[in-house]
């Protein structure tokens, strides 16, 4: 039996607490992590890593009630809307930001069910009906207690979750393979910057690019018919768009981006500069008609100075992160990077003939990337077509073998 419930009447939703005024975050780990939209990671299970900050001892006292425990499922509400994920044993008892709600003590319905029906396009489609607000769309939390929630019985339930998970595992490993060769392109670059560093001269960001700019600032209309993507930060992974669930433009619109110059060129590095900064940072590589939000800053690196790979790993340099979040970002509510400023990074590099020795070796590195980036969105793709599929009974789950 299938039906249609309210999210509210199969789970409590609980909103997360901003931080008092004047107070800061702190980047010192201790016991009182603080989630923020930006943390939400498209990983299924959202864990403790090096990009958390925390709250201080002072503040938790004043903020403890708004915590969330392992196995709730967080969902963003303003700014980058509908990012989903559920809370590891890792951020047990950790902070959450207002800009999120908790999704807890669910009856019904299997975690992992509401989890991948909320991320679907079933579940985004509920989601973008609740948003309101023109100027920051937002998500209130008695639209999301009103979320149409289809619910087969427990046990289908189950077993859907336990199909689509077994997909995600498969997309977990390429992620952690994606890592690990990232963790060597930065190993290999640090080394070939250490070598060279006594010929490099010192340059800063917007001279060594042709054009540091952001996507479109108007809001063209979404053209469900339309096969021009029209990409923000919320479709951007750490390696690539997810192009599976973005809008879409008209020819019209996509034409007077063009025309403003805010369109992506191949070999662009395209850098999510709201909120999930220090994550979504990638060469643009596909030759297509592509739009993209205020919310991505296109940098153009000058092929005579500098090599997109060498401008990519000097962009997510442990240093020049650090930099990022110290000097180069503004607001609390959602961080945001300052283009005009962050031009004027200043940093060593040696000249376009030195960079021929490592420039290879990182386009090879990413090419590698690149392969498990394309596999993931296919096998992206094929668990959200999935769904509704097995919710319907067009597809038995019994024929299906984990």
């Amino acid at each position: 039996m299938i039906e249609t419930v309210k999210l509210g009447d199969v789970a409590t939703v609980k909103g997360g607490k901003r931080l008092p005024k004047g107070t800061n975050l702190i980047t010192t780990p201790n016991s009182h992590p603080y989630i923020r939209v930006r943390d939400l990671n498209n990983q299924s299970t959202l864990e403790l890593n090096d990009d958390f900050e925390y709250v201080d001892d002072e503040t938790q006292k004043s903020i403890s009630r708004y915590i969330v425990e392992a196995g709730d499922i967080v969902l963003s509400i303003v700014g980058t809307i509908g990012l989903v994920a559920i809370v590891g044993e890792s951020l047990h008892k950790a902070n959450l930001t207002e800009n999120c709600v908790k999704l807890t003590q669910l009856d019904g319905v299997d975690r992992d069910y509401l989890y991948y029906f909320l991320k679907s396009g079933l579940g985004q489609a509920e989601i973008a009906k609740g948003t309101v607000g023109a100027v920051q769309a937002k998500l209130p939390i008695k639209n999301i207690q009103n979320i149409d929630v289809i619910l087969p019985d427990i046990e289908t339930q189950k077993r859907i979750s336990s199909i689509l998970r077994s997909i995600d595992d498969k997309i977990s490993t390429n992620q952690k393979i994606n890592n690990n060769l990232q963790q060597q392109a930065q190993a290999v670059f640090a080394a070939w910057l250490a070598t060279h560093a006594s010929i490099a001269d010192e340059v800063t960001l917007g001279g060594i690019c042709l054009k540091v700019t952001d996507g479109s600032h108007f809001s063209p209309k979404d053209e469900s018919s339309s096969k021009i993507p029209m990409l923000s930060v919320k479709d951007m992974e750490e390696f690539d768009f997810n192009f599976a669930s973005c809008k879409h433009i008209s020819d019209e619109d996509y034409q007077k981006m063009i025309a403003n110059d805010c369109v992506p060129q191949v070999d662009d590095i395209l850098v999510a500069k709201d909120g999930s900064y220090l994550k979504e940072i990638f060469i643009h590589n596909e030759q297509r008609e592509l739009a993209i939000l205020s919310s991505i800053a296109i940098f153009r690196p000058d092929p005579s100075k500098i090599y997109p790979e060498i401008l990519l790993a000097f962009l997510k340099s442990p240093r020049v992160l650090q930099e990022v979040r110290d000097n180069y970002v503004s607001g609390s509510a959602l961080p945001r990077i300052v283009l005009k400023d962050f031009k004027k990074l200043r940093f060593s590099l040696p000249n376009i003939a030195t960079q021929e020795e490592i420039a290879p070796l990182l386009a090879s590195i990413r090419s590698q990337i690149a392969v498990n980036v394309a596999e993931n969105q296919r096998l992206s793709q094929l668990r959200d077509a999935l769904l509704p599929k097995l919710i319907s009974g067009e597809i038995d789950i019994s024929d299906i073998q984990l």
